[in-house]
């Protein structure tokens, strides 16, 4: 009997290994199921901070589209303007000979008026009309020509603003 008793206590030993190896494995396979789930929560997570990044990566490619379009209209538009203040000022001194040559006609005339007729008398306001409006003219083009640098030198702030937000928008 006694001798019963170990047999049986052997075949016991073997099913209770067995269940305490089966209990290890199912805990196991728990702690395997659920870092299987954090990790599968993390991967989501990343797919969706990977799409916001693609997104706003898409944005700042158009962004820096949109400033090298502009960057490409200053760069036109510089030369342009810097031509049209160069003719209105080649115009200007054109003018402003002219003048001085009026001028000059217009002391000659009036040295002469003295020996001349009453009818030089309305050369001289002729003259000198045509100076005042020649003068004007000139006034105005040069207010013109100040605008057109103001203008270049806006456009020439913008660009370089431009290039800095396309520079720090690349980093």
């Amino acid at each position: 009997m006694l001798q019963e008793s170990f047999d049986a206590m052997d075949e016991d030993q073997p099913l209770n290994a067995e269940v305490e190896v089966s209990e290890q494995l199912s805990h196991y396979v728990e702690d395997l199921e659920n870092e299987t789930a954090v990790l599968e929560v993390d991967n989501l997570s990343l797919k969706n901070e990977i799409q916001v990044l693609s997104d706003s990566n898409i944005v700042l490619d158009d962004e820096i589209l949109f400033l090298n379009e502009q960057i490409q209209e200053l760069k036109t538009s510089i030369p342009e303007l810097q031509n049209t203040i160069t003719t209105q000022e080649e115009t200007i001194n054109q003018k402003q000979a002219n003048i001085n040559q009026l001028q000059e006609e217009l002391q000659n005339s009036t040295a002469n008026q003295d020996t001349t007729a009453s009818s030089d008398g309305a050369d001289v306001q002729n003259l000198q009309d045509i100076i005042q409006k020649l003068q004007n003219t000139i006034t105005t083009q040069e207010e013109t020509i100040n605008q057109k640098q103001a203008n270049i030198n806006q456009l020439q702030e913008e660009l370089q603003n431009s290039t800095a937000n396309q520079d720090t928008t690349a980093s």
